[in-house]
């Protein structure tokens, strides 16, 4: 028996302490405030206290480096197997927020059999209420209900669990630290605090589908092989 693997399937998270060592946080958030000051045609949002670089791994080679290195996938390989697919148009995303900010109790899927695994690799210290990740521990195995949030459902607009936020409880992280979610557990990101900006680098991965006969566009194999285990003929009962 796996630990650590029974606990992410019970509980909806698993956190990897120290995947990125301090000296490669510093310069990734050191890149991040150089895209943010390009016109990057629509790849990059400021907004007042916080910016978003989207497509963050084809951005920079350095973020494509951490979202491939033997360290990441080692850590997902107990959760997802050896078949691995980064998923480029989910998540895919750095965050940096200059100011205090809550966000909404959200799922990142609509669907349990169409899930992904999420991960935070956190580029600054977010060890304190205002910055920590709100997570709601294993709301991932409950049946999906609610509105489409790009993909997921908000808590506060489900009919059955909208009264659930009260539980949601902190997930503080290091500098270096990454954290594996199910697609469908409750969560919410943090703001800055008063030890600096919130950057967080927010990646999506799956299992190779091995029903699919086609690559799929915009998922990158990082680990292992595709993979083809369906039947090519109708049979008739």
């Amino acid at each position: 028996m796996n630990a650590p693997v029974v606990f992410f399937h019970n509980v909806g998270y698993l956190r990897v302490p120290g995947l990125v060592g301090a000296e490669e946080c510093a310069n990734l958030r050191e890149i991040a405030d150089r895209v943010a000051e390009q016109p990057y045609n629509g790849q990059v949002t400021n907004k007042p206290g916080r910016t978003r670089i989207d497509r963050a791994v084809s951005m920079d080679p350095a973020y494509l480096a951490i979202a491939t290195s033997d360290r990441l996938l080692n850590a997902l390989d107990p959760v997802l197997g050896p078949n691995v697919e980064l998923v480029e148009n989910r998540h895919n995303h750095l965050s940096t927020y200059r100011e205090p900010s809550t966000d909404r109790l959200h799922r990142d899927v609509l669907q349990w059999s169409r899930s992904i695994l999420t991960v935070l690799v956190y580029l600054s210290d977010c060890t304190d209420l205002a910055s920590a990740t709100r997570i709601i521990p294993a709301s991932h195995l409950w049946p999906s209900t609610g509105r489409p949030n790009n993909g997921g459902t908000w808590l506060d607009q489900s009919p059955v669990y909208s009264s659930m936020g009260d539980q949601a409880v902190p997930l503080p992280a290091s500098a270096g630290d990454a954290i594996l979610m199910h697609g469908q557990l409750y969560h919410a990101g943090g703001g800055a605090s008063a030890e600096g900006p919130r950057v967080v680098l927010t990646l999506a991965y799956r299992s190779v589908d091995e029903l699919s006969e086609e690559d799929p566009r915009r998922c990158r194999l990082v680990n292992g092989r595709r993979i083809y285990s369906g039947r090519n003929e109708l049979s008739h009962a």
